[in-house]
């Protein structure tokens, strides 16, 4: 299944919904549906915050394949230096009262594997969730 959605607040929500579909004609378990739902809910939104994407459009494809999902989000954006990405640090951020920033930490510990490349024609996310424990 693809997506393009634009660069808008809250369009997470639209690929949120296409999760839930997935998961009625598929079967998956409502852990599973949360847990990539976290994991959408993070690349998406950091799509359309960093990307600065001049086209303003988000790719999305989710793939089901035997008892695993696939789901990769690329943007067209400015890219990053992925090699620049650190831990966030929990005390620094509790101190400073700085709570955004999880994004990528988040997704890399919550997937059963997860990849992102980024260069200046733009960034893509790969994330996998097996879908039976």
């Amino acid at each position: 299944m693809k997506l393009i959605l634009p660069c808008i607040d809250d369009i997470e929500l639209i690929a949120q919904s296409t999760l839930d579909q997935l998961q009625t004609m598929v079967g998956f378990s409502s852990d599973k549906l949360e847990q990539s739902k976290i994991l959408i809910n993070e690349a998406v939104i950091n799509a359309v915050e960093h990307s600065l994407t001049e086209m303003n459009q988000i790719f999305i494809d989710f793939e089901v394949r035997y008892d695993e999902l696939f789901m990769t989000i690329r943007d067209t954006g400015k890219g990053f230096e992925v090699s620049e990405i650190t831990v966030p640090n929990l005390t620094s951020k509790i101190e400073q009262k700085e709570f955004r920033g999880w994004g990528l930490s988040i997704m890399k510990n919550l997937s059963d594997d997860f990849s992102i490349h980024s260069d200046e024609n733009g960034t893509q996310v790969r994330i996998n969730v097996h879908l039976i424990d």
